[in-house]
């Protein structure tokens, strides 16, 4: 090193100190010997590896001292390595910001608060409104309302109406529509109104319209908020103040819905009946099948017998006293049901289907035709005798 020093070797000492991967000495000997050691492409190479993330920052102030048209290759570089806000904030010291445009360009799409107020001020300052309008559309991360209270005024109309368009997006739509009446930006006033989705703002936008005799912008706003308009209105203000000309494509329009809504109304009713119709002729041709009726009617049987692990000694459970297969027909089942019915009961009446318990005998008579039955009881008595 103290060969190094006395006879000036300082590009030999940085590639030395590059090759051994002693990154931070390297450029640190760039920057304090730059006439003879620096150059541009090993400098970026080198800065990209160091170790201490505040030689970025002293490259800054280094660059812009010596270099300043290659800032913004050198930021671009070194973009993944920066850290974004605090980079904003060192370049906002310098005084140089507006220098380094492209870089904030470039690193915009992380849309970060500090690059997208510092770029927005930048192309402000430029006079750039086209900049400015892609800048403020595509990435929403900045204070919009204090960049519209410095729009709003500006001296140039489309400054102004960015102004109008970051109110319409923050939803404040009274504040864009009067400003874009003031500067005379009739279209924009019919977007806004529009994207408001209110009747009330569409309808007054209509009446200045007339007011202000813009008979064609009259036109052009029932075009665009057709759906916002309501006919009675319009009607009302074609009559009054002649625009029957203007109106006309607007009620030939709502003609035309109104008769699609009558027919598709009138088309489904008639559906309607039709299904009604057939429902009812299938009704009276094909009666409901017996099996259903007799489901019907022996589906609450059950509900009438206590469980089996509650009936009384010797009593017979309901499947055991329903006859089996061939011990009846469905046509005795019929004429019973339909002769005679059936009877349930306790211990009273007779005929039908008798229940009894005394204390002697406990039996159950089933009656299936007057004169006509079958007998089946268990004797309790005589069994236990």
């Amino acid at each position: 090193m103290c060969i190094r020093d006395r006879y000036k070797m300082w590009p030999e000492a940085v590639f030395l100190h590059a090759h051994y991967d002693q990154h931070d000495r390297a450029v640190s000997i760039m920057m304090e010997h730059s006439p003879s050691a620096w150059t541009h492409d090993l400098f970026v190479d080198s800065l990209q590896k160091v170790a201490n993330s505040d030689l970025h920052y002293r490259a800054i102030y280094f660059y812009l001292r010596e270099q300043p048209m290659l800032l913004n290759d050198m930021l671009i570089a070194l973009a993944e390595k920066l850290d974004l806000p605090k980079t904003v904030a060192v370049l906002k010291r310098t005084g140089y910001i507006a220098l380094t445009q492209s870089f904030l360009q470039h690193v915009q799409g992380h849309n970060i608060e500090a690059v997208n107020e510092a770029l927005n001020e930048v192309l402000l300052e430029n006079d750039d409104h086209q900049g400015l309008r892609a800048s403020v559309l595509e990435y929403d991360n900045f204070d919009q309302m204090k960049l519209v209270k410095v729009l709003e005024k500006h001296e140039l109309l489309e400054f102004r109406r960015i102004a109008a368009i970051l109110y319409r997006k923050n939803k404040k739509y009274v504040e864009s529509l009067n400003l874009s009446k003031a500067d005379g930006l009739h279209r924009d006033a019919v977007e806004t109104a529009l994207d408001s989705k209110k009747p009330e703002l569409a309808e007054h936008l209509l009446r200045y319209f007339i007011s202000i005799k813009e008979r064609e912008f009259f036109a052009v706003c029932l075009y665009t908020c057709y759906e916002l308009l309501k006919p009675d209105v319009v009607t009302e203000l074609t009559w009054r103040f002649g625009l029957f000309e203007f109106a006309m494509p607007y009620m030939v329009q709502t003609m035309r819905e109104m008769n699609n809504r009558l027919d598709n109304l009138t088309k489904k009713l008639e559906d309607i009946h039709k299904k009604e119709e057939k429902f009812a002729a299938k009704g009276e041709e094909e009666p409901p099948p017996m099996e259903e009726i007799i489901g019907g009617l022996t589906s609450s049987v059950p509900a009438l017998m206590p469980p089996p692990d509650m009936m009384m000694p010797g009593l017979m459970s309901l499947p055991q006293l329903m006859p089996g297969p061939g011990m009846m027909d469905m046509g005795m089942m019929n004429m019973a049901l339909m002769g005679t019915g059936m009877n349930m009961g306790m211990g009273m009446g007779m005929g039908g289907m008798d229940m009894g318990m005394n204390p002697g005998m406990m039996g159950m008579n089933m009656g299936m035709m007057p004169g006509m039955g079958m007998r089946m009881g268990t004797t309790t008595g005589s069994t236990q005798q």
